[in-house]
Order: C-alpha cells, then structure tokens, then sequence
C-alpha cells in the first residue's frame, strides 16, 4: 500500500499540543528554544502570554510540532512516506520530510515567513461552507469585484476567500442568499492573496540566503496540486504566500494515484476531517470544481513564430499566480536547456534590450506562454475537448492532449531552436495582405518566396532567405500591396530549414509519444490527427500551414467553441476575417495589455 504524510497548518494549533514529544526530543527543542528566542514548549503546553494564536508564534509552534511528530513516527519504526504534502505552512515540513533543508533551516524560515505575514495588515478572509466553488466563482464574477480571491479549496464544498474588508462584508449577504454559510475568519490580514505581495517579494529576498538539498520524497505543492521541481523550487517558497491553497486538488491527485493510506501528522485531526469529506463525495460522485458548461465543445487553439512581442504576458506573471507559477517551472526547464531565462528575458530585462529574433529564447517562450494560459484556465475548472496549433503551436497542443510530457516537448522545442539557430540562419518570413491567388497570378513579384501559411483568403504567410523577402516587399510594394515582415529570422515551412531534418529526427527518437486523450486538430494536415511521432513533429514546422482549410472543415463538421491562446488573438482573428464575427470565437490576452481583465472575461464568458 502507498503512503501520504500530510501536515497540518494554521488553524491546527491549540495549547497543550506537542505535550508528547518535547521531553523526548530535548535536542531538536534547544535548537528551537536558540532560534526563537523562548521556550517552544511553554508556548504550547501553557501559552501564558497568549501569543499561540498569533501568526509570528503560530506558525514556529506547529512547525515544529510537526517536525517532532514526524520524528516520533520514524523512530517508532514507522516507514517513511511515498510522497509527502502540507497545508499552507505544512508544506515546510512536508519539504523537511522530503530532505530539502534540515530542521533548523526549516524553523528560519517559517519565522520569518510568520513574522512577515503577521505584519500585514490589509484585508480579511471569509469561509464560504456549503457550496461549490463552481458558484463561489460564479458568485465573484456576478459581483465583478476584483478585491476578492480565492484562498484555500479545502474540500468540495469549503471555500475560503481573501480580500477588502468592505469587499467581503459587502458579499457576505450575496454568499448567504445562494445558500452558503458564511463565517468571518479571526485574521489580521488576506493570506494567501495578492494583499501578502510586500510580504512574498521581502520572504523572496531572504530566501537568498539559503541554499536547498534535492527532494528525496515527492511534495506535492499547493499552488499547483502538482509535484514540486526535485531541485530549484525557492520560487514556490515565495509564491506560496500570495498563491491559492489547493487542498482539495492535492487529495484528488493523490487518491487518484492510488494513496488510499493518508495520514495527518501534527496536532489535531483537520485535515483528517477535509480527506475524509473529500472521500464522501467521491463515493456519491460529487464533484469539487464543476467543469464549465459545454467544456466538451471547446478548443484551444495554440500560436507559433511571429505571434510573439515584448513582456507578452507580463500582466498575468505579476498577478496570476497559477500562470506565474507555470511560467517559472518552464523557464528552469529552458534555463537547463538553453542557459536562457524565459522570465528574464520578457518580464525583467529592459525591453528595448530584448532580441525578438533570438530562436533560442522565443521558441520555448512562445511555447511556454500557450502551455500557462492552459494551466491557468485548468486552474478554474475549464478544459478543452480539442486543441489546434499553428506551427509551433503543435507542441503545445500534444503537450495538452497528453501525447507529449511538458519536459520533453519543451526539451525538443529547445534543441529545435539550437538546430535552426545553428544551421538555418538568414531567414525571414512575410505577412502578405492580398488574395492568395495574388502569389501565382504575380509570380515574378514572389520571385524566392515559399508560401508557408495561409490564414485567410486574404492574408498568407511567405518565407525565404531574408535579402529575397526583403525584395519581395519592395515589390508588392510597388504595387500598393500591403505586407509586414515577422520578428522571425529563420524560414519555417520551407526548404530552408531542410538542413535540420535529419539531427531534429535523430533527437526525437529519444522523446517518448503517448497516444492522444483529446482530439488534436494540425493546419499542417489541414484536419484531425490520431497518431503523434517525429514524423508529424517535423512536418508542423515544415509543412504549410493551412489554418483557413483546416477552420473551414472544422466550422462546417463541428459545434466547437474556438479558445485562442496564442499571445497576440491573431487566430480569434482569422476566424473572424474567414466566417465572421461570432459568440464561438474567444481569446485570452492580447497585445494591447489588460489581460488580467481579458482573461477574467473569458473565464465568465465560457463559465456561462
């Protein structure tokens, strides 16, 4: 039988805990007694200041409760767990179990994560009991207020909120009449909520001081309900503070990995009590997050070169933290690879510094930013049925059917770029704005062009050795023929990348293929594909790109709700030139910046 450890977090606490353990571990509580400045022991078994309660001495009390049941188990002979995870400050000793730090570095840290956090002192928090957090969403969304978030999904039917005080006293009546019990949490401010970004960014600044063991043990993180990085996780440290609590996800995930045996070890029985309402509505089949209505009938579309700018996504990286976190677990899969930091590059460095043309960092950028807006909309319970990708795009659309693992497909968009920034330079790829008739009826004018993409009637993609694009604009030109060359400096879907073929196949012999779980639609085919290998791979980035056929069938076979997630909505775009404007054709963000509210519009808008 596999096994859980599971550690407990505020709101566990109570005097007398730990009543056990303290004269059985005399070496570890002189460590906390040196660090902390008092007696750990008097403060739980006697609390006689009254301090237990308050977050700066909370959160060292059970960590170190914690810290001491685990070591009571272990010496009792208990074994040690298969994976490990934490509520909210359990998560550190979760990590502790897991050998990422040892008990001393472990208690710094969750002293000062205690004393930033008690210094906060905006906002409040609210937990919302008896319904679904499908309609505590809905609820927010009616409510349109922005100073309300989600804090903690503790089970199926206990949400807490974060945020404005006078924001969620307003909601308290809204939460009431839909049927929920409300009750005001005795907190001194909005944990786990963008309210705590002074105490993330200074906690992020300490964190540099230290330095973290590899995981022994899976941990399973809050933000992401999803295994921590073995090695390099500081960010989820920081992130944590301000991100979601997802407690009901992380239980899912681990019963449905098949861990029947989980145990709480810490003080109290809370999170026994959350496992155990979470197994009852698994066995009436009832679920947490309902997925949006008509999730079966969504797409997700995913773009390629060219659709990328400056600080794509800069908004959502500040604010989201499901995007953020995502962003940053493939920018180290991309620093591993390319020595290049994604988030660097597009949210920190000076923008008139940032090369747009540099393959080895927009390639597993471009991919990055469609594999996080994913994320991000999984996060609220809204899925695809279907994906599409134009070019590069492809990637991410095996990524999200499951045919390919987010290491491996960004692995090989990684050795793509080094392929073509090594062996396939002086390129260029042109937007032409004319009927694409226009390119055999005016041969000449084209004259070293490949048509490469055809987006719609009267809009297709051109690629060539750069010094003949440039000729070819000039040319149509001439002839009042509008087109726009792509911050691109290779000639995808064309004879000139030839030259990577055979290395690019080679390294993708090594990539494992899965077969897909969604249907996956590919404008290099312009249809549906079942199968996934290197084959289709390569012909994504080789072949012409036919998004208006590929649509056109769709549209006509199909009821699908179209999802852009390409950074610029230039497919959402397409779609609109092609069949016009429609209530089926949605993007999340665009160039043009407030995304944070364009996404939360197409969350409500594919919510309804």
């Amino acid at each position: 039988m596999k096994n859980a450890y599971v550690f407990p977090g505020q709101g566990s606490q109570f005097v007398g805990m730990g009543a056990d353990y303290f004269d059985r571990f005399p070496e570890l509580v002189h460590i906390a007694d040196t660090i902390l400045g008092y007696s750990i022991a008097e403060l739980c078994l006697e609390d006689p200041h009254k301090k237990l309660n308050n977050t700066s001495y909370t959160q060292p009390a059970l960590y170190t409760v914690n810290a001491l049941a685990y070591a009571a188990k272990l010496e009792d002979g208990a074994q040690r767990p298969d994976v490990v995870a934490g509520h909210s400050l359990g998560e550190y000793n979760a990590l502790l179990a897991a050998g990422a730090f040892d008990f001393a570095t472990g208690l710094k840290l969750v002293k000062k994560r205690g004393e930033l956090m008690s210094q906060a002192d905006q906002g409040g928090m609210l937990a919302v009991l008896g319904i679904d957090i499908h309609l505590v969403n809905k609820i927010l969304d009616g409510l349109d207020s922005s100073k309300i978030q989600v804090a903690n999904l503790n089970s199926a039917r206990q949400t807490i909120l974060s945020g404005d005080t006078a924001a969620l006293n307003s909601a308290f009546s809204v939460f009431e009449q839909a049927g929920a019990k409300v009750v005001p949490l005795k907190v001194s401010a909005a944990f786990h909520s963008s309210y705590m970004a002074e105490a993330r960014t200074q906690f992020e600044f300490y964190l540099r001081g230290f330095q973290f063991r590899e995981l022994e043990i899976p941990v399973i993180a809050n933000l992401t309900a999803d295994f921590y990085p073995t090695s390099r996780f500081e960010n989820y440290l920081a992130d944590q503070i301000t991100g979601a609590v997802r407690w009901h996800d992380t239980i899912l995930s681990l019963l449905s990995a098949g861990f029947d045996n989980i145990e709480e070890v810490g003080p109290g029985v809370v999170l026994t009590k959350m496992i155990n309402i979470i197994r009852d509505d698994l066995a009436k089949e009832t679920p947490i997050v309902e997925p949006a209505p008509k999730s079966d009938n969504l797409l997700f579309m995913y773009g390629g070169q060219g659709f990328h700018y400056v600080r794509m996504g800069h908004e959502l990286y500040e604010q989201n933290p499901v995007f953020r976190e995502q962003m940053k677990i493939c920018d180290q899969i991309a620093q591993e690879k390319l020595n290049i930091s994604i988030a660097h590059e597009f949210y920190e460095k000076d923008p008139d510094e940032v090369d747009l043309e540099d393959i080895l960092l927009t390639h597993p950028a471009i991919y990055s930013f469609g594999y996080c807006l994913t994320k991000t909309l999984e996060a609220q319970g809204i899925t695809p049925a279907a994906v599409m990708g134009y070019s590069l795009g492809e990637y991410v659309a095996a990524t999200i059917a499951g045919s390919l693992d987010l290491t491996d497909a960004l692995t090989l968009v990684c050795e793509q770029a080094r392929l073509l920034k090594t062996h396939a330079t002086n390129g260029s790829m042109l937007a032409v704005l004319t009927d694409i008739s226009d390119f055999e009826a005016c041969a000449s004018d084209y004259e070293g062009g490949t048509v490469s993409c055809i987006n719609y009637n009267d809009n297709f993609i051109i690629s060539g050795d750069r010094a003949a694009i440039i000729k070819i604009k000039k040319r149509l030109a001439e002839r009042d023929i509008l087109s726009l060359l792509l911050p691109v400096a290779h000639s995808f879907h064309s004879h000139q990348i030839d030259t990577i073929k055979s290395p690019f196949n080679e390294f993708a012999e090594g990539i494992s293929v899965a077969e897909p779980k969604l249907k996956i639609y590919s404008p290099a085919k312009a249809g549906r594909v079942t199968t996934i290998d290197k084959n289709h791979l390569w012909d994504s980035i080789r072949e012409t790109v036919d998004f208006h056929s590929t649509a056109e069938n769709l549209k006509k076979d199909n009821d699908y709700r179209f999802v852009d997630l390409s950074p610029t909505a230039s497919l959402a775009s397409f779609l609109e030139r092609s069949f016009g404007k429609s209530d089926k054709h949605h993007y999340a963000v665009n160039q043009f910046g407030n995304n944070a509210e364009t996404m939360k519009k197409l969350i409500s808008g594919l919510s309804d």
